[in-house]
C-alpha cells in the first residue's frame, strides 16, 4: 500500500473547531487626567476579577492578571485621556516592562501615568501598585499618533 493516501469524511469529532471568539479586555474602570505644563498626569485603575474568562489558566486555581494587560491598561488610559476628537495615541515602542508583584484576583491596579510630548507623540512612564501598596508594575514606552499608521 506504498504510496496510497487514504480517503474518508470528515467526522463530527475530527472537524477542526473555529476559534472561540474573545471580546475585549476592559483594563481602564477608572481614569483622571490632569494636564500641567509638561503634560499629563493620569490616574487609571482596574480591578482584577479571578473569574475573567480572560484569566481562566493563567495560572490554574490562581489567576494572575497577565503582564500584556498591564501594558493594555496603560494603551486604554492613554486612549481615553487624550482622545478629545482625534485618534487616540497608539503604543509605538514598549522601552521597557518590569512585573515586580503578582496581580491576583481581587487586587486592584492602579497606575500612574506621566506622560510628556515627545517626538509628535507622547514618552510614557508608569508606575502600577496593588491595592495594599506594593510596587506591582513599571512601563516605560512611546506613543505616537493614532489613525492605524504603520510604526
Amino acid at each position: 500500500m506504498t504510496g496510497q493516501g487514504v480517503i474518508g469524511e470528515a467526522s463530527p469529532w475530527l472537524a477542526p473547531h473555529p476559534p472561540v471568539a474573545a471580546r475585549p479586555i476592559t483594563a481602564v474602570d477608572r481614569w483622571r487626567a490632569v494636564p500641567h505644563d509638561e503634560g499629563l498626569t493620569i490616574t487609571s485603575r482596574v480591578r482584577v476579577d479571578g473569574d475573567e474568562q480572560h484569566l481562566r489558566g493563567h495560572f490554574p486555581n490562581r489567576p494572575v492578571f497577565p503582564g500584556v494587560f498591564a501594558i493594555e491598561a496603560v494603551c486604554q488610559a492613554m486612549a481615553a485621556a487624550t482622545a478629545a476628537g482625534v485618534p487616540p495615541p497608539e503604543l509605538r515602542v514598549l522601552r521597557s516592562a518590569r512585573f515586580t508583584a503578582p496581580l491576583l484576583g481581587g487586587d486592584e491596579l492602579t497606575l500612574e501615568i506621566a506622560a510628556r510630548p515627545h517626538e509628535g507623540g507622547w514618552a510614557v512612564v508608569a508606575h502600577g501598585t496593588r491595592r495594599d501598596g506594593t510596587p506591582a508594575v513599571r512601563i516605560t514606552a512611546d506613543f505616537g499618533p493614532g489613525g492605524g499608521r504603520d510604526a
